[in-house]
Parts: C-alpha cells; structure tokens; sequence
C-alpha cells in the first residue's frame, strides 16, 4: 500500500514537472516570437524617424522682409508743369526734337501719408515630379506702408515645400486704407481746358469702391477741406486681389517684397464726358473719388533673396500720330505729359516689375501702364495700359532707355511707338526722357 502511495506520488511529480517544462518552454517561444515581433516594429519606426529626420533637415524655414519706399518730400516739390514755361527740369544736353505742350486732364497722381493694405497669404507654385501650389503662409497682415522704408513682418514665418520653386504669389485684401493730400493743376472743366491748382484731401464719407463701383462724391468740391482723412480704396477689381511673380532662382529663404508707393493717391475730379467713363471704361465719370486699383499691382515685386533696388524715375512724353513725324523743323507741336516710373529689380539686377504713369495721366492716356518686360541688352522695356500683365493687350514699346545709376541723371531721348494697340488704329508713336529721381 505504502509502494502503491509512493509510485503515484512519483508519478504526480513528474506530471508536474513536465507540466512546468512544458508551460516554461511554451513561455519562452512565446516571448522570442514577440521579441521578434518588437524588433520588426522597432525598425519600421527607426525607419519613420529616419524619414522625419531627413524631412526636417531638407525643408527649410525662411521669413519675409518687406520694404515700402516714396520720394522725399524735396523731390515731390518739383513742379509737375515744366513744359509750361519752357523750362525743362533735366540736364539741358537732353532735349526733345520738338519742345510738347501741354493741357491738365482730370487725374492726378502723387504720394500718399500711408497707404495700409492686408496681406491675407503667401503661396508657391512647385515642381517635384508634379506641379503643385502650397500656401506656405496664411493670415491677415496688415501692412502700414508709409514709405519709410522697413515694414512690421513680426509672426510671418513660413516652410518651405521640396522641389523645384517656379513661381510667388500675394494675395491681398481687395481694398486698402489710405491717407494723404493732394496738390495738382487740374482741368475743371468738362468740354475745353481750364486749368486751375487745386489741393485735395482723402475723406472718409467719400471712399470709392471699384468693385462695387459706388461712392465717391458729386462734386470735387467736397474734397478741398482738410485735413485728411484715412478712407477706403480699393486694390483691384473683384475679389482678392492676386499678384504672381516668376522665380528665377531661390538662394535664400528670404522672401523679400518690394513697394513702391510714390503714385498710389491718385484723385478723378469727375468733370470728364460721361460718354467717355471715368478712371476705366467702367467707372462712374461724374463723380469725385480717390482710387488706387489700376496702379497697385505694378508697383509691387516678390522674389527670394536679399533687398533688391527700386528706381524712380521722372517722366517726359511727346507723343505724335501717324500723320507727323519727329523733326526739328516741324510745325506741329507734339502733345505732352509729365510723370513718373517705377521699376523693381531682384538682388541679381532681374527686372522684376514696374509701371509708367503721368502725374496728369488723363491728359496723355497712351502714357501709362503696367511694364511687363525690360531688355538691358538691347535698351528698351515694353508697357501694357492699364494693370494689365497680357502681353497681348494693347502694349508700347520704348526704345534707347539707359538705365541710371547717378540722381538727376538722365537717359538719352527714348523713342516709343505703338507694338499693338487693338483699342483704336491710330500709330501713336514719340520720344522721352526718364530722369532718375531716387533709388533704394
């Protein structure tokens, strides 16, 4: 019995043992199966974070610095009628082929106190095997350009995208606030010419809005009490006003914004023939208003890289028709304007924006626009009317332009004809001077 008790004893045991072996192997194949399992996924997170890392190192921060420049006052002085007196404001080795006379119109342009618009983003257009636009900055910044130079661009950070970067794009707030007085010859009269020097003040309860066309005022009257007032203009026509810009290369995480505000007041006194519109074929033109869009955006460039240079230069137009030439002997005289042009270049010397207008630039129409190309090379720079950037608008063409690099120095007379003008056949065509007035 005693035998029987120990043999089952013995046996129960080594069930036991067995079990314990059995149940301690399993738990060893068990953890090397879920070691390996751990192991599998430690490397795919090795690998996610090697991914990451090398995200971050190729991507790269950059900022925006942004620079609004105006003639200084001394220069603003300079009286816009030269032509009037028979004196002209340029070196006197520089003349026209004909002396231009000249008429006040119903516009005038000059520099504002401050303009302030609202940039909303920052995109890029990019290639990297696909073609993409990344909005690389997102926001509502209000920027309060008096044309003193630097900018707040505090908070404005952005990252860079991968790939191939072709393109720049600001997008803007369709109107703008602005402040300033301004002091013109004008025509008040509606049919024939009457000059008269007349000073305007921005108000507040007269803002104009070119995308709804309303406001303004009825007579130019209501302008002429300062002091000024800070009122609405708009940057454009329809929603947010959108401004692309070519890349040539990035060597900088800089993006760098040029603005010249030298002829964003401008002022419709409101006497033109109605049949004839206003600032734009779509424009009231029996009222008074300060506006600004059909010159903003030739007036701004954006490109990478350090602060580039703007020019500021003063314009003189003599412009023929088709049925005179330009000779010295003529007895015809050419019609004229005085004005002003601006053009951006980028921290490698690219011509990057640019605009011709005239201070009276209602007088002489065929003299103003948007600048969409310029050839060093060859001297000459091509101009659309208007705030266009269609090269197949109607466009002119100056040739013998010498960019300046002295004040006050003067290009060689430029001479300009018509390219393509689909508005009206008529050859427009004459001669200029551009004196350069500021640079920066």
């Amino acid at each position: 019995m005693k035998k029987n008790k120990f043999f089952f004893f013995i046996i129960s045991l080594s069930f036991l043992l067995l079990s314990c072996l059995y149940s301690a192997g399993l738990r060893f194949g068990m953890t090397r199966a879920v070691k390996a399992k751990v192991k599998e996924l430690d490397k795919k997170v090795l690998e996610k974070r090697q991914e990451q890392a090398v995200a971050i190192a190729t991507r790269r921060t950059g900022t925006v610095l942004i620079t609004s420049v105006k003639q200084s006052a001394t220069l603003s002085s300079i009286h816009k009628s030269s032509y009037k007196a028979g004196a002209m404001l340029i070196p006197p080795t520089t003349s026209f082929t004909v002396i231009p006379s000249t008429s006040p119109g119903w516009i005038n342009s000059g520099a504002p106190d401050y303009i302030k618009v609202t940039l909303k983003e920052i995109c890029v257009h990019v290639s990297s095997g696909t073609e993409e636009d990344f909005s690389i900055w997102s926001g509502t910044k209000v920027l309060n350009m008096d044309g003193s130079g630097i900018v707040d661009t505090s908070g404005m950070t952005f990252e860079l995208p991968e790939g191939n970067i072709s393109e720049i794009t600001l997008i803007f707030s369709s109107t703008a606030q602005i402040k300033g007085t301004l002091t013109a010859d004008f025509n008040i009269s509606s049919y024939t010419f009457v000059s008269s020097s007349k000073t305007f003040y921005t108000k507040s309860e007269y803002a104009y809005n070119a995308n709804s066309m309303t406001g303004g005022a009825t007579s130019y009257t209501m302008f002429e009490t300062g002091p000024a007032e800070e009122t609405l203009v708009s940057l454009g026509k329809g929603g947010d006003n959108s401004i692309s810009f070519p890349v040539t290369e990035v060597d900088s995480t800089t993006i760098t914004i040029l603005i010249d505000i030298d002829r964003m007041l401008r002022f419709y006194i409101g006497l033109n023939e109605i049949s004839h519109g206003g600032v734009d074929p779509t424009d009231p033109a029996d009222k008074s208003y300060f506006f600004c869009h059909t010159l903003f955006n030739s007036s701004v460039a954006a490109f990478f890289g350090a602060p580039g240079s703007i020019q500021g230069y003063r314009t003189e137009y003599a412009s023929y028709d088709s049925s005179h030439v330009i000779v010295s002997t003529s007895t015809w005289s050419p019609w004229g304007v005085d004005g002003w042009m601006t053009l951006i270049y980028d921290s490698h010397g690219n011509f990057m924006a640019g605009n011709i207008v005239g201070d009276d630039d209602n007088a002489l129409t065929v003299a103003k626009g948007n600048i969409i190309s310029y050839d060093s090379v060859n001297s000459s720079f091509t101009y659309v009317i208007g705030n266009s950037s269609d090269s197949n608008s109607s466009a002119f063409t100056v040739y013998g332009f010498t960019k300046q690099t002295t004040l006050n120095s003067a290009s060689p007379v430029a001479t300009w004809e018509k390219t393509r003008y689909p508005i009206e056949d008529v050859f427009y065509h004459g001669e200029a001077i551009f004196t350069l007035l500021f640079k920066r």
